[in-house]
């Protein structure tokens, strides 16, 4: 393994690469360029570490809000593709955007990228090039074992009126599930890096914890959290909550239709936690049996992980909508903005924006940066070799130096004498 001091050298001699995945962006409908409604982004970090990354599971770290996330992604798509009157994009006055965040675990590589993006203008192409300018509020679902006690961090609460309105929506879903209490301030979080580039922007972090996460097993093999009939009523109850609040923050009204399928979050809790050979991810793959174990959610330098081709999969099966094209014309349609594929003979289409999550730092070549994320994994050599770098301490200089002098001097003094008295010595 080729390794050096720190990002700056190593990048310097070409012995490591960029930690990064790829930031999944889903939206419901589609944007044009006419169309400028502000946007509602909901975001979660996706990722997970552990000391060996084959063990980096991350339930309760982040696991549980993927999964939580992705409910509320079918959520909001039951309810647009259920409106035969296409009410749902008309009366919709900003529009809901779900990112899944990679590289998160490395100091938030993913969101300072996406926040990078929004700021300068350069996120996303086709008909959703967006600034964080168009962004009205931002909403991340942070670590939770979905215990009933759940916070809502924000700043400037007092002034903000978009922060009181998602507060005083969650306050009205505080029930027999859920306790939903505010907090002043914001803990570390993804939501940070978006802070970072405009500290006025409306933002609200849920999670379980108060002053400090529940789980005493963060980034570790032991992070691991086990479905159960209890687990999966309650993950689809938060669904329905936040559903539902997503909609009215957007303009629309509370309805009936944030609904998920109990049998189908199910399914989705067994894939992000239990088990990566499930019963959903398997019917995605074309009944392909994948190895049984759970879901290793390492983020590497590798852009395209097994994990992030499935997170994809599954974000596009929950996000589909089913689209008035021929089999024909499914294979051709580039022009619509919605990515059709084919499935069942049936053409559906999604839109969904795959984004590069490696930190801002590697774009610029900003490599001893402060403030992005510099992260970096070494390369592996097939030939085995070792390089050794020695570097004194400036004491130990000065006493060698010391040494050096004085017996250059006890030398000279003695080769002197020598030579004066040669004679003597050599008759």
């Amino acid at each position: 393994m080729n390794s050096a001091q720190n990002t700056e050298t190593c990048m310097r001699r070409g012995t490591c690469d960029p930690i990064g995945g790829m930031n999944i962006n889903i939206n419901l409908v589609p944007k044009t360029e006419d169309n400028k409604r502000p946007i509602i982004l909901f975001i979660t970090k996706a990722d997970a570490t552990a000391f060996f990354k084959d063990l980096s599971f991350g339930g309760k770290d982040s696991g549980a809000s993927v999964a939580v996330l992705l409910g509320v992604v079918k959520a909001l798509s039951n309810v647009r593709d259920n409106d035969n009157n296409n009410d749902f994009d008309r009366i919709l006055k900003a529009e809901i955007m779900v990112t899944f965040l990679q590289g998160e675990s490395f100091d938030y590589s993913g969101s300072q990228r996406l926040a990078y993006q929004l700021k300068n203008g350069t996120f996303g192409s086709r008909a959703y090039n967006i600034s964080l300018d168009d962004v009205k509020c931002i909403i991340e679902i942070g670590p939770m074992s979905i215990s009933s006690e759940l916070y809502l961090h924000s700043t400037q609460s007092d002034e903000d009126e978009t922060v009181k309105e998602i507060r005083s929506l969650f306050a009205k879903y505080s029930g027999q599930d859920f306790q939903f209490s505010n907090i002043d301030g914001m803990p570390p979080a993804s939501i940070n890096s978006f802070l970072r580039e405009d500290k006025t922007k409306s933002s609200v972090l849920l999670t379980d914890g108060h002053t400090q996460l529940l789980s005493h097993v963060f980034g570790s093999r032991y992070d691991i959290l086990d479905n159960s009939k209890a687990l999966t009523t309650k993950v689809r109850n938060l669904i329905k909550i936040i559903g539902n609040v997503a909609l009215q923050l957007a303009g629309g009204v509370e309805s009936p239709q944030i609904e998920v399928e109990e049998s189908l979050v199910g399914e989705v809790l067994d894939c992000i936690l239990v088990n990566q050979n499930c019963t959903l991810l398997q019917r995605l793959l074309n009944n392909t049996n994948l190895a049984d174990g759970k879901l290793e959610r390492y983020s590497s330098v590798g852009q395209k992980s097994n994990y992030t081709v499935y997170l994809h999969l599954l974000a596009r099966e929950l996000s589909k909508k089913e689209l008035s094209f021929t089999k024909e014309e499914c294979n051709v349609t580039y022009t619509s903005p919605w990515d059709p594929y084919l499935l069942n003979e049936t053409c559906y289409g999604t839109i969904i924006n795959r984004t590069t999550s490696r930190s801002p730092a590697f774009l610029l070549k900003q490599y001893d940066s402060t403030r992005y994320s510099t992260w970096t994994e070494s390369r592996w050599s097939p030939n085995f070799h070792v390089r050794v770098f020695l570097m004194a301490s400036s004491s130990e200089n000065t006493i060698l130096c010391c040494c050096g002098l004085l017996y250059f001097v006890v030398m000279s003094a003695f080769i002197f004498q020598c030579h004066r008295k040669s004679d003597q010595i050599f008759p």
